[in-house]
């Protein structure tokens, strides 16, 4: 099984930061340039809620996501668990404290590749790698976007 947990602290306050999450508009903002979203659309309003999501990587692999809001705890956390899409298992946890330096938004995020062995194999020569990077873009761009005047 995968995972990675990452922190940011963003100079805004903590229903900001958690508004702008549960916003899929914003979803779009933050993702690398190498994923496009081809079409997203939302079903319902917090705890329930069903997200599908269609991206393309890199312009060649389609990939379709149904994900549900898992936990709905404004401001506190935010949890999506995939219902189906490309991997076997993925459950993504946002947790929001407010801090002396604004809101310190933690990712955890726990995965896990289908194919056994070789998903595995391919976890640990790249994927954790991307998945890494990743969240560091989506952590420097959702603070720029938050603490732009």
């Amino acid at each position: 099984m995968g995972r990675f947990a990452g922190s940011v602290t963003i100079k805004a306050p903590i229903e900001s930061v958690f508004d702008f999450h549960t916003d899929t508009n914003n979803l779009a903002k933050i993702m690398p340039g190498v994923v496009e979203i081809v079409s997203l659309s939302k079903r319902g309003a917090g705890h329930g809620t069903l997200i599908e999501l269609v991206m393309r990587w890199r312009k060649i692999v389609t990939l379709k996501w149904l994900v549900k809001l898992e936990v709905f705890d404004r401001p506190n956390q935010l949890v999506d668990l995939q219902l189906k899409g490309p991997f076997k298992f993925f459950r993504h946890a946002r947790t929001f404290v407010t801090t002396a330096d604004g809101t310190k938004m933690t990712d955890d995020l726990t995965y896990e590749l289908p194919f056994g062995l070789l998903g595995r194999t391919i976890d640990r020569t790249f994927v954790r790698r991307i998945v890494a990077a990743q969240f560091a873009l989506r952590h420097r761009l959702t603070k720029a976007l938050l603490e732009a005047p």
